[in-house]
């Protein structure tokens, strides 16, 4: 499986949003997932309980990246991310970011 996964996503990615539950938990599997892929940012989605969040974070805290580099994990308080254009050449791990979710409805800025 692991062969299939990176001939399938050869490419870096800046960012890769991974569903981790909604109707079932698949956090394990998402886990193992994003290890294969050559990701600068990956971000969790669709969970029910902040908990599952975090839970999937930890579960990449104690991972290796495709390049065999710790995850740098981190956790906002927010809904938002910048991310800056990524610089040929530059070393970085796997960022993991945990964001909270954003407001439903009113005036939450996008």
């Amino acid at each position: 499986m692991a062969d299939r996964v990176r001939d399938l996503y050869p490419d870096t990615y800046d960012l890769v949003l991974v569903p981790i539950g909604f109707t079932r938990d698949i956090m394990a599997e998402a886990a193992e997932f994003v290890k294969l892929l050559d990701a600068r940012h990956v971000i969790p989605m669709h969970y029910w309980d902040p908990q599952d969040r975090d839970d999937f974070l930890d579960m990449l805290e104690d991972a290796a990246d495709s390049r065999d580099r710790a995850y740098q994990v981190k956790r906002f308080a927010g809904p938002a991310l910048e991310l800056r254009p990524h610089r040929e050449g530059q070393a970085e791990a796997t960022a993991a970011v945990g964001l909270a979710p954003a407001p439903v409805g009113g005036d939450a800025a996008m």
